[in-house]
């Protein structure tokens, strides 16, 4: 599994949380959404096999304009020594 963040441009309100959650978790392969409308970004966890593209297309069909820099977080395993 991997972790991502993308910036995200139109947010303006808690509707517009749900509104991304809801258009980010529709894609394959996705395991968790936290939106940040103070910071404008989205952190997901998911899959090897998600589509990030596939992502950004839904969010822009959302009404929502995706950054094309996707920042590839370190995942916790939770496995330490």
């Amino acid at each position: 599994m991997k972790k991502i963040k993308i910036g995200i441009t139109g947010m303006t309100c808690g509707g517009c949380i749900v509104s991304v959650n809801k258009a980010i978790k529709k894609v394959e392969g996705v395991k968790e959404v936290k939106v940040s409308l103070k910071d404008n970004t989205a952190v997901i966890s998911l899959s090897e096999s998600a589509n990030i593209d596939e992502i950004k297309n839904n969010l822009t069909i959302a009404g929502y304009k995706p950054k094309e820099y996707v920042e590839l977080l370190e995942e916790n395993t939770g496995v330490c020594c």
